[in-house]
């Protein structure tokens, strides 16, 4: 028989940096590597349920590994990875019906060198450094007089990690949402087609009562086309205003409200969406 079968079951987290977290928003992700074909997900609640992977062509189970992530649920549907490690299945005694194994979660783009461990850090299968994380190019500016939001989607770098390294046809949409979640306005850029990393250079205006700055967010998400299979697949997305994603976007949007009717421009990491 060319295929084997491993049973993996999670029985407990201990990762202190986050300790304080809500253990309901997070989630442990596991993969199987190389390929990225068999992968499952599993929360808090879902703990000690085994799930089956399979293993083949047997004669390389060897080479094969198993990488464990930690997400944290953010708002708007975004998730945030917290930290991740792997566990090499030749470290592995898989001849025993049983064995238990700790897995070290490192923060994201760390990185322990191999024989460190039982479970090992390594860039190739691991974290994106923070060089090469999926962004996108955003132009803020605030008109106090004309209560306008003037909002320019410039460009993007690194989707190939999020698209597999493939040109597809993507394009960005906008939303502004209300404090009680009402949709207030929307808009989207054109499509861009056979780009990885397609630039837009498209400007949106909203007008927003400068008493309202603060209470309204912008919802930014890239969506990726695909006319083959006839559907719309949302790859990634960040939030700016009141319900912000991150430090990053928290800062540009303050940098706006402070500046005198300029443009603040900043890169922001895309966060990966969580597929149900």
């Amino acid at each position: 028989m060319h295929t084997c079968k491993l049973s993996v079951t999670i029985t407990k987290m201990d990762f202190p940096p986050y300790q304080q977290r809500d253990p309901q928003q997070l989630e442990v992700s596991v993969m199987l590597l190389p390929g990225k074909r068999q992968s499952f997900r599993a929360k808090p609640k879902e703990f000690n349920d085994p799930v089956a992977i399979y293993l083949y062509p047997k004669d390389k189970v060897k080479d094969m590994s198993l990488r464990f992530r930690l997400y944290e649920h953010g708002s708007m549907g975004a998730r945030h990875l917290l930290g991740e490690g792997v566990l090499r299945l030749r470290n592995v005694n898989l001849d025993n019906e049983m064995v238990p194994v700790a897995v070290d979660l490192q923060p994201p783009g760390s990185y322990v060198p191999e024989g460190a461990s039982g479970a090992i850090m390594y860039e190739g299968e691991l974290a994106i450094s923070e060089e090469d994380r999926p962004e996108i190019l955003i132009s803020l500016e605030y008109r106090r007089l004309t209560g306008k939001l003037l909002l320019e989607v410039i460009k993007t770098r690194n989707l190939g990690m999020l698209t597999d390294s493939k040109a597809k046809e993507m394009y960005v949409s906008v939303k502004l949402i209300g404090s009680n979640g009402e949709l207030i306005s929307k808009g989207r850029t054109t499509p861009r087609r056979h780009m990885i990393d397609p630039e837009y250079n498209e400007m949106f205006l909203f007008h927003v009562p400068e008493q309202e700055l603060n209470s309204v967010t912008v919802l930014i998400a890239l969506t990726s086309v695909s006319k083959t299979l006839g559907r719309k697949l949302k790859v990634g997305q960040l939030a700016l205003g009141q319900n912000y994603s991150s430090e990053e976007e928290y800062r540009h949007w303050f940098e706006m409200t402070r500046s005198k009717e300029k443009s603040i421009v900043r890169w922001h990491r895309i966060n990966e969406m969580t597929v149900p």
